[in-house]
C-alpha cells in the first residue's frame, strides 16, 4: 500500500511538471489570432483587409471585423508554422486575395509574428506602404478621459487606446484593483546589430545596449566610444524583442553605417520611429561622418539607387512573392537602357527596397509622374514589347519622380545565307550547271545576296 502511495504521488508530480512545462511553452508560442488596427487613411474607399502568411510556405487569409469595433482579426493558419506575416489593404470590389494591383492596394512591411504575447498590429497614421506600425496586445479596452485617470476594467489584461499621445513609448498595465493606469516606467529600446562594440551580435536581450530616454526631447540615445573602423549594421528593438523594431527610414531593413577611423564615437538615437546614426572621427570631431536627420524636418537624400521593377518580360521583379528582389534594371545617373520582348508593367523602387514610386492612374504614355506609395499611388506604367527603351528618371523638388522613355524598334536580324548560290544556265554562249555541263556551276556566285555580271548576248 505504501509503494502504491509513492507511485501515485510520483505520477502527480510528473503530471504537474508536464503541465508547468506546457504552460511555459504555450507562453512562448505564437498567438492563435492576429488583429489589425488600420489607420484612418487605410480605411478609406471601404477597403477590406487580408493577411499574407509566409516564411514556411505561404497562404492568404481574409480578415473580418464581426463586432464592428474597427479592429480586424484573422485566425493564424495551423497547417504549418508561419513565422512571418504581411497585412494588406485590399480592393473591396475584388474578393480574391493576391498581389495584383486590382487585388492589393497597400501593405505593411514584412513582419515577424511575435511570441511575446503581442498579437495586434497598428498601422501608423498617414502612411500607406511599410509605414512603421507597432505591435501590442489586443483585448477589451479601457478609455481615459484625461491622462492619469483610472478606468475600471473587468479583466486583468493590457489596457489599450488610453488616449495617450505617446502610447508608442509608454506601457500600460492594471493595478491590483483592476484599474487601468498609466505606467511610470518607460518602455525599453535596445540597439542590436553587428560589431564588437555591441558586445553580442544581434542580441535584443543585451541590456548593456539599452538606450537612455530624454523626456524633454522625446529621444532615446545610446553612445559607443572607441569604435573600430569597419562596416556595420544595426536596428533598434522595443522591449528586448524583435516583435517591434526600427531600422533604416523607420522600416524593417537593417541600418548600415561605416566607421572610417579607429577610435570613433558612434551615437545612435531613436525619436518616434526614426533611427539616426552619427559617427564622429576623433581627429575631426566637428564634422560627423553621418550627420543626424531631424525627423520633423528631414532633408530628402538622393537614394543610393533606383530600380525599374514590376512585371518585366514575363518575370516578377520586386513584386508578388519575389517582392524583395529588385532585380537588374538599375538606373545609373538617371538613365537606363532595357530591351522589352513583350508588354510589361513597371514602377520604381529604391535599392534598399524601402521606397516605392507608382503612378496615380494606369498609363500607357511615354512620360509619367510617380509618387511615393505612402501618398496613395498604386498603379504601374505600361511599356510596349518589341522595343529597346531608354529611360530617364528625374527627382522633383516635391518628392515625386518623373519617368520617361524613348524607344527604338528592335530590328530583326537578316537570315544568313545557308549555302552558296550561283547564277547558272546558258550564259554568254556557254553552259553552266546545265546540259552536259550540269556539274559545273561556273563563276557567277552571289556574295551577301548580290552579283554583278556583264552579258554580251541574250542568255
Amino acid at each position: 500500500m505504501r509503494n502504491t502511495r509513492k507511485i501515485f504521488v510520483a505520477l502527480v508530480l510528473v503530471l504537474a511538471m508536464m503541465m508547468s512545462m506546457a504552460t511555459l511553452f504555450a507562453s512562448a508560442a505564437a498567438p492563435e489570432t492576429l488583429y489589425l488596427k488600420p489607420s484612418e487613411n487605410w480605411k478609406q474607399s471601404n477597403a477590406r483587409f487580408a493577411a499574407y502568411f509566409f516564411g514556411n510556405g505561404d497562404t492568404w487569409v481574409s480578415m473580418t471585423d464581426a463586432d464592428g469595433d474597427g479592429v480586424y482579426e484573422v485566425a493564424v493558419p495551423t497547417d504549418k508554422v508561419y513565422p512571418k506575416v504581411i497585412f494588406c489593404r485590399m480592393n473591396p470590389s475584388n474578393q480574391t486575395n493576391g498581389w495584383e494591383n486590382d487585388q492589393r492596394w497597400n501593405q505593411t512591411a514584412d513582419l515577424t509574428i511575435p511570441t511575446s504575447g503581442a498579437n495586434c498590429y497598428t498601422v501608423k497614421e498617414g502612411t500607406w506602404d511599410k509605414g512603421g506600425g507597432t505591435w501590442s496586445t489586443f483585448g477589451s479596452t479601457c478609455t481615459h478621459t484625461n491622462l492619469g485617470d483610472a478606468a475600471t476594467c473587468t479583466t486583468p489584461q493590457e489596457c489599450l487606446d488610453c488616449g495617450d499621445p505617446v502610447v508608442s513609448a509608454l506601457g500600460h498595465a492594471f493595478n491590483s484593483a483592476h484599474l487601468c493606469t498609466r505606467c511610470n516606467e518607460q518602455a525599453s529600446f535596445t540597439v542590436a546589430g553587428s560589431g564588437a562594440h555591441l558586445g553580442t551580435s544581434w542580441d535584443t536581450g543585451n541590456t548593456a545596449n539599452d538606450m537612455t530616454y530624454d523626456a524633454e526631447t522625446g529621444t532615446y540615445t545610446k553612445v559607443y566610444e572607441k569604435v573600430a573602423a569597419g562596416s556595420y549594421e544595426l536596428k533598434v528593438a522595443r522591449d528586448h524583442d524583435w516583435g517591434t523594431s526600427y531600422g533604416k527610414d523607420g522600416g524593417s531593413a537593417n541600418y548600415p553605417y561605416t566607421v572610417a577611423t579607429d577610435g570613433s564615437t558612434v551615437t545612435v538615437t531613436l525619436k518616434g520611429t526614426t533611427v539616426n546614426i552619427e559617427v564622429v572621427d576623433p581627429s575631426n570631431p566637428e564634422t560627423p561622418e553621418n550627420p543626424p536627420v531631424d525627423p520633423e524636418n528631414p532633408e530628402t537624400p538622393v537614394a543610393d539607387a533606383y530600380y525599374l521593377v514590376g512585371y518585366i518580360n514575363g518575370a516578377d521583379y520586386g513584386i508578388e512573392a519575389d517582392h524583395a528582389n529588385v532585380g537588374e534594371y538599375k538606373f545609373v545617373d538617371g538613365k537606363l537602357v532595357a530591351t522589352f520582348t513583350e508588354g510589361s508593367y513597371v514602377f520604381i523602387k529604391t535599392g534598399d527596397n524601402v521606397n516605392w514610386y507608382m503612378a496615380e492612374a494606369y498609363c500607357e504614355t511615354d512620360t509619367v509622374t510617380l509618387k511615393n506609395t505612402n501618398d496613395g499611388a498604386t498603379e504601374k506604367m505600361f511599356v510596349p514589347g518589341g522595343v529597346e527603351l531608354t529611360f530617364t528618371l528625374v527627382e522633383n523638388e516635391d518628392g515625386t519622380l518623373t519617368l520617361s522613355y524613348t524607344k527604338a524598334t528592335i530590328e530583326e536580324p537578316e537570315e544568313p545565307v545557308a549555302v552558296d548560290y550561283y547564277l547558272v544556265g546558258y550564259i554568254n554562249g556557254a553552259n553552266y550547271g546545265c546540259e552536259d555541263d550540269y556539274a559545273n556551276l561556273g563563276e557567277y556566285k552571289f556574295v551577301e545576296g548580290n552579283l554583278v555580271a556583264t552579258f554580251t548576248e541574250d542568255s
